[in-house]
C-alpha cells in the first residue's frame, strides 16, 4: 500500500488547501492544474518578498521548507499536481495510527517495499540509533520515532494477515536469511572508488567484493557460496557478510529466491526468450502502447520501439554479424539516427559509419538483453 505519511505532510497539506481554495470555482482539469500553477508561482514569490524584507508572516517561517515543496511541485506534471494536490480525497495519517488500523482489522505491517527498514540501521548514528533502542521498544514504534526525525512523506508498505507475523517477529537479517538470496550488482570503478548504480560511492572496504559482482553481473552471486571459499578465514567470511549487508543498505542491487544466471548471445545456443517474444512483437509494432515494458523483477526496462524490433533478431539462428548487418541496412534505408548514451546523434551518413554505429548499437542492445534477463539457454 501506497500513502502518504505525517509528518512530512503537514506543510504539504497547507499547500494543498490553498489549492484547492484557489481552484474551487474553476471547471476542468486542466484548467484547475493551470491556476494551481499560477497560485503556486504567486505563494513562493510572495513568501520569498515576505523573508526579504524580515516580515514574514507566521506561516513562512519555515519558508525553506515551503519553498523547496512549492519548487518541486513546479517541476512535475500536471497529473501529479491534479492526483495530489486537488484530488477530492488524500488524507494523510502518522504511521503508529495506520498500524492501528491495521491490527484491527487482523493484519500487520511487514516491511517497506524498498526494504530500506530491513537492511538500514535506524537513522545510521549511532547517538540517536542507540536513543531510540533504549526509549521505543516496539518496531511500531520505532518506525514512528524514525518518520517524526526524518520528516517522512510518504511510506510504501507492504501488509500480511495478522497470523503470519508472530510476536516475536524480527527483521534483522542473520547470515541463514542472507543465504537465501541471491544478489545482482553493478558497480562502476573509477580511481576514487566503485560507485553504485545510483553513481553514489561505496565503503572502499569491500571493494574486492564489489568486484565480484562485478565479474560476474548480471549473474547473481549468493553469500553462502561466498562464505565456502573463504571458510579458512573467519575475518574475509565477516567482512563478506558486512560487504554483501552494506551493497543491500545502499538499495542499489537487484534480488531473488532463486539463481539468475548470465546468459549471453550465441548461435544455436541461446535467443530471445520464447516467452517474451509475443511481447517484443507488441512493442515493435505499437506506436503508442498502453503498456510499459518491464524485465523479468518487474524493473521497466529502456527499450524503444526500434530496440524491440531489433531484439525479435536475437532469435538463435542470426548471427551477431547478421543483426548488425540487418540493423545497419534498415536504419540507412529509413535514414534512421543513432544515439550515444547520452542522448547525442552520432554522425551517420556513409555505409561505413552506419556499419560503425550499428556494430555499436547491437552490443548494447544485447547488453540490455543480458540484464535484463530477457536470454535463455536452448
Amino acid at each position: 500500500m501506497s500513502y502518504n505519511v505525517y509528518p512530512g505532510w503537514k506543510i504539504k497539506d497547507t499547500i494543498r488547501d490553498f489549492l484547492m481554495f484557489g481552484t474551487k470555482d474553476i471547471k476542468g482539469e486542466t484548467a484547475k492544474v493551470a491556476k494551481a500553477r499560477e497560485l503556486l508561482k504567486v505563494l513562493g514569490e510572495y513568501a520569498k518578498f515576505c523573508q526579504k524584507d524580515g516580515n514574514a508572516s507566521q506561516i513562512f517561517v519555515n519558508f525553506e521548507s515551503l519553498k523547496f515543496h512549492i519548487d518541486y511541485i513546479l517541476t512535475m506534471n500536471d497529473s501529479y499536481i491534479a492526483h495530489e494536490y486537488l484530488e477530492a480525497f488524500n488524507n494523510p495519517i502518522y504511521f503508529k495510527d495506520f498500524a492501528n488500523s491495521l491490527e484491527k482489522n487482523d493484519l500487520a505491517y511487514l516491511a517497506e517495499v524498498g526494504l530500506e527498514d530491513v537492511f538500514q540501521s535506524n537513522l545510521g548514528l549511532e547517538e540517536f540509533d542507540s536513543y531510540i533502542d533504549a526509549n521505543f521498544s516496539s518496531r511500531i514504534e520505532k518506525e514512528q520515532m524514525l518518520d517524526f526525525l526524518t520528516n517522512n512523506i510518504f511510506r510504501r508498505s507492504m501488509i500480511v494477515h495478522k497470523e503470519l507475523v508472530p510476536n516475536d517477529f524480527s527483521v534483522n537479517i542473520g547470515v541463514d536469511e542472507l543465504c537465501k538470496l541471491h544478489i545482482s550488482a553493478d558497480f562502476s570503478k573509477t580511481k576514487n572508488g566503485y560507485l553504485n548504480i545510483k553513481n553514489i560511492a561505496m565503503k572502499p572496504e569491500y571493494d574486492w567484493l564489489y568486484q565480484v559482482f562485478n565479474d560476474v553481473y548480471p549473474a547473481s552471486v549468493n553469500f553462502a557460496d561466498v562464505a565456502a571459499l573463504l571458510k579458512d578465514d573467519e575475518n574475509a567470511v565477516k567482512s563478506a557478510y558486512f560487504g554483501f549487508m552494506e551493497i543491500l543498505a545502499a538499495d542499489c542491487a537487484k534480488l531473488t529466491t532463486y539463481e539468475r544466471p548470465k546468459v549471453v548471445y550465441e548461435v544455436g545456443k541461446s535467443r530471445l526468450k520464447e516467452r517474451v517474444r509475443g511481447y517484443f512483437e507488441y512493442f515493435s509494432a505499437a506506436d503508442e502502447p498502453v503498456i510499459k515494458i518491464a524485465d523479468e523483477l518487474n524493473v521497466p526496462a529502456n527499450f524503444s520501439q526500434f530496440d524491440a524490433f531489433i531484439a525479435l533478431k536475437f532469435n538463435g539462428e542470426n548471427s551477431p554479424e547478421n543483426i548488425v548487418k540487418q540493423t545497419a541496412k534498415f536504419a540507412q534505408d529509413r535514414k534512421l539516427e543513432f544515439a550515444l548514451k547520452n542522448g547525442e546523434a552520432i554522425k551517420t551518413v556513409s555505409k561505413n559509419e552506419y556499419q560503425k554505429a550499428a556494430e555499436n548499437y547491437v552490443k548494447d542492445l544485447e547488453l540490455k538483453l543480458i540484464d535484463g534477463g530477457f536470454l535463455e539457454n536452448f
